[in-house]
């Protein structure tokens, strides 16, 4: 999984899956024989999963683990190690459903709102004040677009903006790939000032948003197209990272 992973082309559990071996199956099953692997064993991984979380760990949680240990399971009766008469070993799998992350209220929304573009220029020097500008440029194209944090953010490029026309109308459409795979967002129009912002920030004098989302792809100094930096990434190299 950790070589297909490297090489672009594994699938998005096997992340999950290789922290569970290398967290918990490995340092709780690596030095046991096969015939060592009995329900009264896997019993007492439960509680030593426990002991090592400090909490009883949530149901997807139990799930990625014991997806995770049927592989190895099955990788063992592939290759003749596990004795076919045996039964299949299982891991536990209980617990409660996650919860929800809570959300922001529509007043917390509107005093964020407020908040930030006065906050962004109250750093105490001038790295901070351009990690702030990005910073407020991020949390609105969350906002206005319900991209997810993490892997779905940290994966777009301008190349994934593009405007969609319907209806006599023109939308811009985001095509983003994270965790739960791809999908198009349609963001409101609100979103449009963060990113001229942001144009300007990354690019000043250089582009308009317009034509960048009428090519999808920025133009640098010389004229050629930028396509390997993210939109999170689009920052001169003297911007600060503490915010």
């Amino acid at each position: 999984m950790q070589r297909l992973t490297l090489a672009g082309r594994g699938k998005r559990t096997y992340t999950d899956y290789i922290e569970a071996c290398c967290n918990y199956l490995i340092p709780y099953f690596g030095q046991r024989q096969v015939h060592e692997l009995t329900p009264e064993l896997i019993d007492e991984f439960d509680s030593w999963r426990i002991s090592r979380l400090g909490r009883v760990p949530k149901q997807s949680t139990q799930r990625n683990h014991a997806s995770a240990f049927a592989r190895v399971v099955a990788r063992m009766q592939r290759e003749g190690v596990w004795d076919e008469r045996r039964p299949l070993p299982r891991l536990n799998v209980g617990g409660e459903r996650g919860e929800a992350r809570p959300a922001f209220s529509d007043e917390e929304v509107q005093q964020l709102l407020a908040f930030l573009p006065d906050w962004v220029h109250q750093g105490r020097w001038s790295g901070v004040n351009q990690a702030r500008q990005l910073g407020w440029c991020y949390v609105e194209f969350l906002l206005y677009t319900g991209m997810r944090t993490g892997t779905e953010a940290m994966n777009v490029k301008w190349p994934h903006l593009q405007w969609h026309h319907a209806h006599g109308e023109r939308f811009l459409k985001i095509w983003v790939s994270g965790k739960t795979g791809p999908r198009q967002l349609i963001a409101g129009n609100e979103v449009l000032p963060a990113l001229e912002r942001l144009v300007k920030f990354s690019f000043p004098e250089r582009q308009k948003l317009a034509d960048m989302l009428d090519t999808g792809l920025p133009k640098d100094a010389s004229g050629r197209s930028v396509q390997q930096e993210g939109i999170s990434h689009l920052t001169p190299a003297n911007a600060g990272v503490h915010a």
